[in-house]
């Protein structure tokens, strides 16, 4: 489980992490307070380390 914050309203969310993955991952969550879309994308550099996770809104 990993915690990102909602672009929108600013609340800190929960979702779940995909596994690792050598080519980065782009998913669209819901927030769990607005309810808007967020393109969230998760990328490793290797698979030892944690990934990069960042949180946009959807466009």
């Amino acid at each position: 489980m990993e915690n990102i914050t909602c672009p929108y309203c600013w609340q800190k969310i929960d979702f779940d992490l995909p596994g690792y993955s050598d080519v980065s991952i782009e998913l669209v969550v819901d927030c769990e307070v607005c309810c808007r879309p967020i393109t969230v994308t998760v990328e490793w550099t290797s698979p030892d380390e944690e990934p990069l996770i960042s949180a946009e809104a959807e466009s």
